[in-house]
């Protein structure tokens, strides 16, 4: 990490060419020309501006000083990686002034700038309309960093392969022939920059984005054709085998020239950049013109709702998982028992780091583990209450005498995606803390057990989720759930469970997580994540009903449940979740492994 002198050096620089911009103040978003929320180095602005290295934030630099405005997963983390001289907005906490609120103070008809090339459609609307009401306007330019960032990455090259010939999935045929279905009812060709999209439209994978199987593509489809712009010279022993499938492959660079000749109806989900709307010849900021389909992408709705190939991959994916999950904690165990409490060496004890590492070994050991879906978070007692904790010096901390370890980890298997979380306990818990415990499990089973209608939206069941922890008094600062791909994403839109009152409905076939959490900062974190998917249900007089089937296979800390908090109703849910746990699992298990995981899923 940049050390607080080269970031004030940087943010000067980034000041001399707002002044030759005749901009006041520059605002940067932190992500690529595809939006994406985990970016290939080039990309990676936010954290060469000012030291931050959480995945969500923006960054406003003024001619006088710099801010930066996360959301409470981050908020521990950004007070200790941020320099003095950019301040910290804590997004979520009273009193803290907004985006718009902060920049109000500069000179009435003062320009606002932002990249063209990484700033979305939508963002530049909302954030133009708000400056406006404080006297402000925004424009779109050029990069400011280009010129100043003198040793920038270069785009990445990593090797693109055809995920349809190695898995058994619903073809590129198919999925066209889906997403022209929904282009024909309103006759229009759609623009895709999505990469988690185009990787699932096309059954392409590659590794330009850590953790994330992509590449750096845009597409556009119509009735007849289909293209994909991308590095031709990645993709010359897949030309063929996609020109079989009606599909031509562009320079990645021709897109907009491509745009601008386009004709008719053109879908641009509100997430293109405005490069590319610049070039359909559209200009969105002063509104939306004739010809224009400003919708969400078609192709995020159809990818959210997994198949029924896709979950029977994403269920052998988390068999395996399970499995990795159960010997690890196996050997956690067996190796714990030996340690003096006191142990402080790095010989005697493990690191968080070395933990996770431990746990990727297990996984590696199951076949076909293609890395992991995200940067662990292992945190051990107060670093469990960094809600995304990263260990970013050495090993982290040593995993020794009495605490709690936060340990959040998910794999990229060739059949799916997971991300687990499992809270556990070294020595001998606090009350306190098995209290904690057992109020997110509670938290967690509401969601578990949940049955809902047809249209219900997740900030339905993130309310439902809370009200365990609300009841004590408790709060978490984070969404209970998100959307996860399969091989794909571990965030994957647009359904999720937070508080926003809106969002896309539940369908099944949907996969999501369901994690609450209590967080204690100086103390503890405590966090219980399983995937989920939406399955249908009976339909009455009333509605359709839907419900959740469990596909994290992991059982929870006994230590730390105190069982008489629990009603017989949740108490029976966690004793048929183990039940399954147990019975999907063992057979695959080593004998040691087999024998732990049967106590672990004893009744409670």
């Amino acid at each position: 990490m940049p050390n607080d002198q080269t970031i004030a050096h940087r943010l000067d620089l980034v000041r001399q060419e707002l002044t030759k911009l005749g901009w006041s103040a520059y605002i940067v978003w932190g992500t690529d020309p595809h939006e994406s929320e985990y970016v290939a180095p080039r990309w990676q602005t936010r954290s060469w501006l000012t030291g931050f290295s959480g995945s969500a934030g923006v960054v406003a630099i003024t001619l006088q000083g710099a801010g930066l405005w996360t959301d409470g997963r981050y908020h521990v983390q950004a007070e200790a990686e941020l320099p003095p001289c950019v301040t910290l907005f804590k997004e979520g906490l009273p009193d803290v002034p907004t985006l718009t609120e902060w920049l109000s103070h500069l000179t009435p008809g003062s320009a606002v700038g932002v990249c063209a090339e990484t700033t979305s459609s939508d963002r530049y609307q909302k954030l133009a309309s708000e400056l406006a009401e404080v006297g402000l306007r925004l424009e779109a330019g050029p990069d400011p960093l280009t010129s100043i960032w003198v040793d920038r990455p270069e785009a990445p090259q990593s090797s693109v392969w055809d995920y349809q010939a190695k898995a058994d999935l619903d073809s590129r045929r198919e999925k066209l022939a889906r997403l022209r279905q929904l282009l024909a009812k309103r006759q229009a060709t759609v623009v895709l920059s999505a990469l988690d999209d185009i990787a699932w439209l096309f059954n392409l994978r590659a590794s330009d984005i850590a953790y994330v199987p992509v590449l750096m593509a845009y597409a556009l489809v119509n009735a007849e054709q289909a293209f994909l712009f991308a590095d031709p010279k990645r993709l010359k022993d897949l030309v063929p085998t996609l020109a079989q499938d009606g599909i031509s492959v562009r320079a990645y660079e021709t897109i907009e020239q491509v745009l601008a000749e386009q004709t008719g109806t053109l879908w641009l989900p509100p997430q293109a950049n405005l490069a590319l709307t610049a070039a359909a010849g559209r200009n969105l900021p002063k509104g939306l013109q004739p010809g224009l389909l400003h919708l969400p992408s078609p192709v995020s709705a159809l990818k959210s709702v997994k198949t029924p190939k896709e979950l029977n991959l994403i269920r052998e994916a988390h068999r395996k998982d399970g499995a990795a999950l159960v010997e690890f904690l196996t050997w956690w165990e067996n190796r714990s028992s030996g340690l003096p409490q006191n142990a402080q060496t790095e010989s005697a004890a493990l690191t968080e780091r070395e933990a996770a590492s431990k746990l990727d070994e297990f996984r590696a050991a199951q076949g076909n583990w293609l890395g992991p879906s995200f940067e662990p978070i292992p945190g051990f007692r107060e670093h469990g209450a960094v809600i995304h904790y990263k260990v970013s010096q050495g090993n982290g901390s040593f995993l020794t005498g009495d605490g709690l370890f936060l340990l959040d980890t998910g794999a990229q298997y060739l059949e799916g995606t997971t991300d687990v979380t499992r809270t556990l306990c070294l020595g001998t818990p606090l009350s306190a803390q098995r209290e904690d415990y057992t109020l997110v499990l509670k938290a967690h089973i509401q969601v578990s057990m949940a049955v809902f209608p047809r249209g219900t939206r997740g900030y339905m069941l993130d309310a439902a989720a809370r009200l365990p922890l609300w009841k004590t008094g408790r709060q978490f600062y984070h969404g209970t759930g998100h959307g996860v791909g399969q091989f794909l994403s571990v965030h994957e839109g647009p359904v999720r469970l937070n508080s926003e009152p809106l969002g896309t409905a539940l369908e099944p076939g949907m996969v999501l997580s369901n994690e609450p959490g209590i967080y204690r900062p100086g103390q503890w974190g405590i966090r219980i994540e399983n995937l989920i998917t939406v399955v249908a249900g009976p339909r009455t007089e009333f509605a359709e009903f839907f419900s959740w089937e469990t596909l994290t296979l992991c059982p929870y800390e006994r230590k730390l449940i105190d069982v008489a908090l629990l009603t017989p109703e949740e108490k029976t849910w966690v004793d048929n979740y183990h039940q399954t746990v147990l019975s999907t699992l063992s057979p695959g298990l080593s004998p040691g492994a087999r024998r732990w995981l049967e106590g672990s899923c004893a009744p409670l």
